[in-house]
């Protein structure tokens, strides 16, 4: 953590880890329970919307600024 480029520490004060992996498709953030994949573009993952699929569903997510340092994301079922 600290000043490192890609390390971070959530409300907790836990390290939160930026990952590359995805390339050019996204961002992994890891935490200690969990991990959270970022993608730029969720059309490969959008269910077809021809078929029942009562599991599907598009997140919605919200980021709001808190400082300069700190952020909040808030990632619902849509």
């Amino acid at each position: 953590m600290g000043d490192q480029p890609g390390n971070f520490e959530n409300k907790s004060g836990e390290a939160v880890y930026r990952q590359s992996g995805l390339g050019e498709r996204g961002l992994i953030f890891r935490m200690p329970e969990e991990s959270v994949y970022i993608y730029w573009d969720t059309a490969p993952f959008e269910a077809d919307k021809s078929e029942s699929n009562s599991t599907a569903y598009t997140p919605k997510t919200y980021t709001t600024v808190q400082n300069s340092d700190e952020i909040a994301i808030q990632i619902t079922e849509g």
